[in-house]
């Protein structure tokens, strides 16, 4: 025996299963008769593949591969049927930017007008703003106009969401 012969669960499984040429079906017989605990091994793998052996096999049912393809195939063609967003969501949207668009101009022609109005003349009292770090907030239009396009950004994208998987859940 070789003294650099290293045995493995691998090469004990093809001992067991007689897949080894001779000349390795030796060494490792030789090896086995001189570990005792790899000797315990083969003898659970030689159990293993006797209780395996004694398994009863089941047949499928007839059509059953027939049925499982065309399962596949009807579920390959939901899934492309599926339209990516419908079209009125494709029409809104570049409506919804010409809005973003014209509404900074509507609020610069009409900003004039709403300051001539005197607020202390008015029937019903203003409530006072609780926090004084949005007080200004109106006063720069970047800021306004920039955080109400990311509102009506992430609201579009919300429903949208909503749509593919009520299109998706819907059909089934």
């Amino acid at each position: 025996m070789e003294n650099n012969f290293l045995l493995n669960d691998e090469l004990l499984w093809d001992y067991a299963d007689g897949l080894l040429d001779p000349v390795q079906h030796q060494l490792i017989t030789t090896y086995l008769e001189q570990n005792q605990a790899w000797k315990v091994r083969l003898d659970a793998i030689v159990l293993e593949q006797q209780r395996f052996g004694n398994l009863p096999l089941e047949k499928p049912n007839a059509g059953f591969a027939d049925r499982v393809m065309a399962a596949w195939a009807l579920e390959q063609r939901v899934q492309k049927a599926i339209p990516a967003a419908p079209d009125w969501i494709l029409r809104l949207i570049p409506i919804v930017f010409a809005i973003l668009i014209l509404l900074p101009l509507v609020g610069l022609l009409g900003g004039g007008v709403q300051q001539n109005i005197p607020l202390r003349n008015l029937p019903f009292e203003l409530p006072a703003f609780p926090i004084d770090a949005f007080h200004n907030f109106g006063a720069s239009p970047v800021l306004f106009y920039g955080v109400l396009f990311v509102l009506v950004f992430l609201t579009l994208r919300i429903f949208e969401q909503f749509l593919q998987l009520r299109l998706q859940y819907g059909k089934r």
